[in-house]
């Protein structure tokens, strides 16, 4: 719909991707402290793996790999726990997190990992690079 994030294929106005979401590394947990009784996920770069009772961040955001498994990316729309083995939203700007979601998947953030034993992705590997800027109003059309 927006075309190539990329390459711009659409020329869409561009701007640094931390100015359209801003990720961070996600929370150390170990498992004997987790709750799998609890309602709330617990993200590591694979996905939802398990549950705690206790929230890290409110409110949902995008997930994404940082160590291990990376290019997958995940959303949520309600509060969660993100582990160290991932990064996540912790700036969307009032976009929509299912739109950043695609738009990161699209982006491919593999483009971006280093290390060759453990890869591993770094947010200051990709923040400052231009990425498309879609308003809100057509990000939930």
């Amino acid at each position: 719909m927006f075309g190539n994030p990329i390459y711009n294929t659409h020329n869409r106005p561009t701007t640094e991707f931390i100015n359209v979401v801003k990720m961070q590394r996600g929370f150390d947990l170990p498992v004997q402290d987790r709750q799998q009784n609890g309602a709330v996920p617990v993200y590591g770069s694979n996905g939802a793996l398990d549950h705690h009772d206790v929230a890290k961040i409110q409110g949902g955001g995008v997930i994404t790999g940082r160590s291990g498994t990376i290019g997958k990316v995940f959303y949520t729309e309600g509060d969660y726990w993100p582990l160290n083995t991932s990064l996540f939203s912790v700036d969307t700007h009032g976009n929509n997190v299912i739109y950043l979601a695609y738009l990161l998947e699209l982006f491919d953030l593999t483009r971006f990992v280093e290390g060759t034993g453990v890869p591993t992705l770094n947010r200051n590997m990709f923040h400052n690079k231009q990425i498309i800027d879609v308003g809100i109003d057509e990000q939930i059309l």
